[in-house]
């Protein structure tokens, strides 16, 4: 699972989230927990990664950690900025309008650095081939 991160998330629920994917109560295969956070969020994201780093470390397990950052590509764009874009409209004649969607050109959006930092208890052969590894 991965879980996404804003700026107004609690960190210490997360952490309990993170820990209870973890640690589960019926363990099946290798546990591992992504999270997720864009721009100003990945500061929290690290934190809540050096959190969950400290009681993995406290149970006294080890922990393996795989960092992935890109820009997400403009038509990613979230629903809230979908919802506030202006809407493509057609005049009587059937032809577009002056207003064109701003999400249609997205050489004018900026790309938003997306950071996934997945923990696992186990290493994981294909994360660390494509993005390496700490432990």
């Amino acid at each position: 699972p991965v879980l996404n991160i804003i700026s107004s998330h609690k960190l210490s629920a997360k952490t309990t989230r993170c820990l209870a994917i973890l640690y589960p109560s019926e363990p099946s295969g290798s546990p591992a927990v992504g999270i997720r956070a864009k721009g100003p969020a990945a500061a929290k994201a690290i934190t809540l990664v050096e959190l969950v780093k400290q009681r993995i470390e406290e149970k006294g397990d080890q922990w393996w950690q795989y960092n992935v950052l890109e820009p997400q590509h403009p038509t990613q764009a979230t629903k809230a900025a979908q919802a506030l874009a202006p809407r493509r409209d057609l005049d009587e004649s059937g032809d577009e309008g002056t207003f064109t969607s701003y999400l249609e050109n997205p050489k004018n959006l900026p790309l938003v650095p997306l950071m996934i930092i997945y923990l696992s208890l186990s290493p994981i052969p294909d994360l660390a081939s494509k993005w390496g590894e700490q432990t």
